[in-house]
């Protein structure tokens, strides 16, 4: 089966503030590697640059990947200019944008092009707390009050998300909820990688190895995860921590710090950004959510789908996601982070397989990546008429 998509037509247009990995850019691109839409059909404008890995994915997926070169955090009205020009030119059937920047200038730059239909996605937990920054405060609430005017849809990816944006003024009749999916062919255990990966790393076959990935951010409490850690290794000699993400690596002094601080230097293992987070995931006995704020974390998702069990902070909608299988903390809460982390790392190894198992399970019955894909095709079909048939080929 796949979209056909008339010649007399554009086709789909995905804008999005960067190409930098994050959970928006992963979830653009899982959707635009699976996705049945003819070649040529699909553009990703970036409103600043192409970055390296999820842009050349993008392209050997058939998309059309330009960049718009604006700087970030700056604004700048030539950008709005450069995008509503190419809408006018392209004149696609359908605009999806991303975030609150991309969402704002794509949504005033489809009126300009004379009427483009725009599906806005909005993905945040909470826009008032600490270390979201002020200027992406400023464009969710200015998007908020322009979006009974610019977008026709607004997708939502979390419930937590969906109520945050209701506050906000965005119109509950026009919002959809479709959460984040996942690939279990892509993610998923292997007992024989598990012990490559840790070999690698220089950590023991049997060691208790608990998990923190995510960029080097004060939302997501790395602070707060180590304190739980240095807990958690007095209880248990052989727990080794291994943290990745943008930023988290041995050249950040402040994370370096907190580790000597903790006592820590001979636990831990600083990866940085990782290519293979699905090797990681394998290696792991828990994963740790310790954020102060999220709207629906991947790394959460992307860990059960591998088996993995999960202890979360009660963020977003990391407990919905996790349901029976882990365990829910409240956010910086440190004691209660250590005690849950302790709570799976004390069972028997055939007791962590089966709580794994039933994370598995679990993402496979809602949350599976072709769940995802059939809701945006749905929603695409919906608002486009006859611009896309579904044809047999």
């Amino acid at each position: 089966m796949s979209l056909v998509h008339p010649s007399r037509r554009g086709g789909l247009f995905h804008v999005i503030t960067g190409l930098a990995p994050g959970g928006a850019e992963l979830a653009l691109l899982r959707l635009v590697e699976n996705i049945i839409l003819p070649p040529g059909c699909v553009t990703v404008v970036s409103l600043t640059e192409n970055d390296g890995e999820i842009g050349t994915r993008l392209a050997a997926a058939g998309a059309e990947v330009l960049a718009l070169g604006m700087a970030r955090g700056i604004p700048d009205p030539r950008g709005l200019w450069r995008l509503a020009r190419l809408l006018r030119h392209r004149r696609p059937a359908l605009v999806q944008s991303w975030m609150y920047h991309a969402d704002l200038l794509a949504g005033l730059a489809a009126r300009l092009a004379g009427g483009v239909p725009v599906v806005w996605n909005v993905r945040n937990g909470s826009v008032d707390v600490a270390g979201v920054r002020r200027s992406t405060r400023w464009t969710a609430r200015v998007a908020g009050r322009l979006a009974r005017w610019l977008p026709v849809r607004i997708v939502c990816c979390s419930r937590a998300a969906r109520e945050i944006h209701i506050g906000l003024g965005y119109p509950e009749e026009r919002m959809v909820l479709i959460p984040n999916g996942f690939d279990l062919t892509h993610f998923q255990p292997d007992l024989q990688d598990r012990q490559r990966v840790r070999a690698e790393l220089g950590i023991a076959p049997n060691a208790s190895v608990v998990g923190c990935i995510g960029r080097f951010d004060p939302v997501k409490d790395h602070r707060g995860f180590l304190q739980a850690a240095a807990r958690v290794a007095t209880r248990h000699a052989d727990a080794c921590f291994v943290l990745c993400g943008a930023g988290v690596d041995p050249g950040n002094g402040r994370i370096i710090q907190w580790v000597r601080e903790l006592g820590l230097e001979q636990r831990c293992r600083l990866l940085g950004h990782r290519t293979d987070l699905e090797r990681i995931y394998r290696s792991l006995d828990v994963l740790v959510l310790a954020s102060s704020t999220e709207a629906f974390p991947n790394v959460v998702g992307e860990a059960m789908a591998s088996g993995v069990p999960c202890v979360v902070t009660s963020v977003g909608d990391a407990s919905w996601i996790v349901g029976r299988t882990g365990h829910v903390v409240p956010p910086r809460d440190t004691a209660a982070l250590a005690a849950a982390i302790d709570a799976v790392i004390g069972l028997a190894p055939e007791g962590r397989m089966a709580l794994g198992n039933q994370a598995r399970e679990r993402i496979r019955e809602h949350f599976g990546l072709a769940t995802m894909v059939a809701r945006y095709e749905a929603l695409y079909r919906e608002l486009t008429g006859d611009v896309w048939d579904r044809r047999d080929h």
